[in-house]
């Protein structure tokens, strides 16, 4: 598995056939491991930009929306 964010990135990743996650979605398999107690404050603070429509899919999957 790789762990990206860029569009070019996951289409190459995606091309070989490799498993990719980005940082969303790291955090979700960090909360759910325990690892951290909430994923908005981490998204939020970071200045990291997702629209509004993926917020709220990530903040959903990780049992905060």
């Amino acid at each position: 598995m790789v762990i990206v964010d860029e569009t070019r990135g996951r289409m190459a990743a995606a091309h070989a056939r490799i498993a990719v996650t980005g940082t969303a979605g790291l955090l979700v398999l960090a909360k759910a491991a325990g690892l951290v107690p909430v994923v908005q404050p981490l998204l939020l603070a970071q200045g990291y930009f997702l629209s509004e429509r993926l917020l709220q899919a990530v903040l959903r999957q990780a049992g905060e929306g």
